[in-house]
């Protein structure tokens, strides 16, 4: 048996209102829905992560600008 926690997080509220129409044309509910999203972004690993390649390319920009003023 899964043990829930609640939690409480903020998400932008287009994607909230996306997130429960999709739960509602899946036919299962929002918490079921959320849940298997994360599982499954978490078991795509840091490969297709949205915020990994968001932090590289902050990275490279960072790396960038300091070559710049050196």
């Amino acid at each position: 048996m899964t043990t829930r926690k609640n939690f409480t997080i903020t998400l932008d509220s287009h994607l909230v209102r996306e997130a429960k129409k999709r739960a509602i044309d899946l036919e299962v509910p929002l918490y079921k829905f959320v849940e298997d999203s994360l599982r499954e972004a978490l078991a795509a690993g840091a490969r297709t992560s949205p915020i990994s390649q968001k932090t590289k390319a902050a990275r490279t920009s960072e790396q960038d600008m300091i070559g710049r003023q050196s």
